[in-house]
């Protein structure tokens, strides 16, 4: 049982050269954790291998009112919405947190207050996939997105919730509480807030 492609200790810590987490070389020293997770959550054959939850996290955001208003043709929203759902869970297994359950029915990508979850390389290939998926609208969809995302309070610490989702057919039964119940947990330990962005009026009751 289990998943054969799953990190083990020594694939983050090393195995004869394990260094404190604060020191300046350590492999999981804050500004070294990209390139270490970046070793196997950069690979797309381990992370395809791994089971990533894309199709059913995708399915969260089908009739979502801005992937709605982002990928307007309703013929091809699907394969859009799958691809760009796609993107972000990459993004947050190299830079971000990651929780999912068991079943890959929900996941919720976090950003932790010392990680940028986007840099320049980042925000360029996620350009460059909307321009390829919605064409000459990329402009007019990418400037309501920035300003909506500069509206985040940067100069506060926090972890940010980028993306909740649940498998559409799945919805209801408390998924979504449990895979950000850990990250919440630990902003109480440690006095931290949490910031999101809510796409839909619907979920504001759940996130209160």
């Amino acid at each position: 049982g289990g998943n054969a492609v799953a990190a083990t200790c020594t694939d983050c810590h090393g195995t004869h050269d394990i260094k404190r987490a604060k020191g300046d070389d350590s492999r999981t020293n804050h500004a070294n954790v990209e390139a270490t997770c970046g070793k196997c959550h950069g690979n797309d054959a381990v992370v395809a291998k791994g089971g990533l939850p894309g199709g059913n996290v995708a399915s969260a955001f089908h009739d979502d009112p801005v992937t709605c208003w982002m990928f307007d043709q309703a013929a091809s929203r699907r394969e859009s919405v799958l691809r760009w759902m796609g993107f972000g869970l990459e993004v947050g297994l190299t830079r971000g947190h990651l929780y999912a359950t068991g079943d890959r029915k929900a996941a919720a990508i976090w950003s932790p207050p010392d990680v940028a979850l986007f840099d320049a390389e980042t925000i360029r290939r996620m350009v460059s996939l909307l321009q390829e998926l919605i064409g000459e609208r990329a402009g007019s969809v990418i400037g309501p997105l920035a300003r909506a995302m500069s509206l985040r309070p940067l100069t506060t610490p926090h972890f940010y919730l980028f993306v909740l989702g649940t498998d559409a057919a799945h919805q209801g039964r408390g998924l979504g509480a449990d895979v950000i119940a850990p990250v919440l947990a630990r902003c109480d330990e440690q006095g931290l807030p949490a910031y999101l962005e809510s796409s839909n009026p619907r979920n504001l009751p759940f996130y209160q």
